[in-house]
């Protein structure tokens, strides 16, 4: 039989089987049916972790912190220092100034005009920043012929914030006339013309430093200023240009690098002949700061006119933990410049046909610093100086109302300060300072118009927010000088009191009221020059 037949049988077979399956009755028999299996219950192990603690890795960035604190403003108004008599020498404070004009007059022909401006939050080329303007003039006469000053001084800075550097543009420029009045009034006459000194300078520059949160931190400047004086027909002029990059690097929290480049280039020029005065410095070195304990050293290689010197800054100072008390040291070397600006802003009777000399300073000195409660402080320091061609004024013979610069080749002396302050917040507070000199080696006979002993002190009160009251004195002695005969003369110890009061009667208006040489003393810092006497001024303040 062939494949497909038995496939066919198979099959009618099975459907007739369930045909016959269908008709018949279905019946189960009572039986039982056990299943046995072997069963063990079993849980799934869930994989155990393998814990190794490791620390997290150690930070070993080191943070640096730059903060950039814009100028404050704490009071509305400013309370300026006292207006020093003219042979006490010129007052270098820098005070803040809030959009004010300042008018006054008084006796002795004083005539005060100060006017004062400053813009916060202002765009500068587009470009976020601040801008102060001051303009100061005050003019007084005496009561002996040609004793005259007539002050005028401005300026101009702003500061402009970019995106991660802080520029400071600033100009400014002084016009002071002086008269020479220290001579023999009974022998000489002089028409104003023939004493009149007048000494004219602008300064412009503009310095910038990053912003950013960097361990290398740089603040590089530029700087030019133009400066000259004209007495009888006699011209010196003096231009600087002056260049500092100063840059550092923080090592860490504790330890920073630092190293500057200062250039001084200046020419003096009288007639037609120059001379010039500069000064190159290099200065690297390095900072520490960690909790009590504060220094730093740096080594000056500097270049100057004639000679080339190692300046040392080396200081450090530690602070006891267990209160307010302060004590440092150090040796410090400088080289003094001894430019036309410098030394007519501290005599304005200097003679222009001055010999230029620079002065090498080294000083070795300790300091403590005491706090006694919260409110007075206790300052102390001793020095050991010695100088290399220090300059001292001495009277013209030929012209005594004239001085001329002599230098002391090596000269040593000793100096030591004490101070004082007692201050309760901002109402009341009261500073003593007394400083003396002792000098010996020196090449000449003697320290021609150096004070050998200071004493200055003042009294701040402001008994209610709208009255302020200030007064103050100044002592200087030991100055000796030379006469027109060639002799050593003492000077007598010179005393000045005055006082400042100014009172906000409503909110844009005050009245203030000023009075120096309260003794009339006729006190000589230079010889032949008594000071003013007494003097008194007022006026109003408007406040806008």
């Amino acid at each position: 039989m062939s494949r497909i037949q038995n496939i066919l049988i198979i099959a009618l077979v099975f459907i007739t089987m369930n045909a016959f399956a269908q008709n018949a009755d279905t019946v189960i028999k009572n039986n039982t049916i056990e299943i046995t299996q072997s069963y063990q219950p079993e849980i799934k192990q869930n994989p155990k972790p393998v814990l190794h603690p490791i620390l997290p890795p150690a930070d070993t960035t080191h943070p640096v912190f730059t903060y950039d604190v814009p100028q404050q403003t704490l009071l509305y108004t400013y309370n300026s220092t006292p207006l020093r008599p003219l042979a006490l020498g010129k007052d270098s404070s820098v005070n803040e100034y809030n959009h004010y004009l300042k008018l006054g007059g008084g006796n002795l022909s004083t005539l005060l005009f100060d006017y004062g401006e400053d813009s916060k939050g202002k765009n500068i080329f587009n470009t976020p920043g601040d801008g102060i303007v001051h303009l100061r003039s005050l003019s007084q006469k005496g009561d002996i012929a040609n004793m005259q000053t007539w002050l005028l001084d401005g300026e101009i800075s702003g500061t402009v914030y970019g995106k991660d550097k802080l520029w400071r543009p600033t100009l400014s420029f002084l016009r002071n006339q002086f008269y020479d009045y220290g001579y023999d009034h009974a022998i000489y006459q002089y028409d104003a013309g023939q004493v009149i000194q007048t000494y004219t300078g602008v300064r412009a520059g503009v310095d910038m430093r990053n912003t950013d949160e960097a361990l290398f931190n740089y603040a590089p400047g530029i700087f030019f200023s133009s400066y000259s004086g004209t007495n009888n027909n006699t011209t010196l002029s003096e231009g600087t240009l002056y260049i500092t990059v100063p840059v550092s690097y923080a090592l860490d929290t504790t330890i920073q690098l630092k190293a500057s480049v200062n250039a001084t280039v200046t020419q003096n020029k009288i007639a037609s002949a120059s001379t010039t005065n500069n000064i190159f410095q290099f200065s690297p070195g390095i900072e520490f700061h960690k909790d009590a304990i504060s220094a730093h050293a740096y080594i000056c290689p500097t270049a100057g006119k004639d000679k080339s010197y190692i300046l040392p800054d080396i200081a450090a100072a530690y602070k006891i933990p267990s209160g307010p008390f302060v004590i440092s040291a150090g040796w410090k070397g400088a080289l003094i410049q001894n430019s036309y600006q410098q030394l007519s802003t501290e005599n304005p009777y200097l003679s222009p046909l001055y010999t230029i000399a620079q002065t090498r300073s080294n000083e070795v000195f300790g300091n403590v610093n005491l706090g006694l409660g919260p409110h007075i402080t206790l300052t102390g320091r001793i020095s050991f100086w010695q100088y290399d061609q220090m300059p001292l004024f001495v009277n013209d013979f030929a012209d005594p109302k004239h001085f001329d610069v002599v230098y002391d080749s090596q000269l040593n002396a000793t100096s030591i300060l004490l101070a004082a302050k007692y201050q309760v917040g901002n109402t009341f507070s009261a500073d003593l300072s007394i400083t003396s000199f002792s000098f010996s080696n020196g090449t000449l006979p003697q320290t021609w118009h150096v004070p050998t002993q200071r004493i200055k002190g003042s009294v701040s009160y402001r008994p209610v927010k709208e009255l302020y009251i200030t007064a103050y004195f100044n002592v200087l002695g030991g100055i000796n000088a030379v006469d027109s005969t060639g002799k050593t003369v003492a000077l007598n110890n010179t005393l000045d009191l005055g006082f400042y009061s100014e009172y906000n009667f409503i909110n844009r208006l005050s009245v203030f009221v000023q009075a120096n040489n309260l003794l009339n003393n006729k006190n000589e810092r230079w010889l032949g020059y008594a000071s003013y006497g007494f003097n008194i001024f007022g006026g109003v303040r408007l406040k806008f």
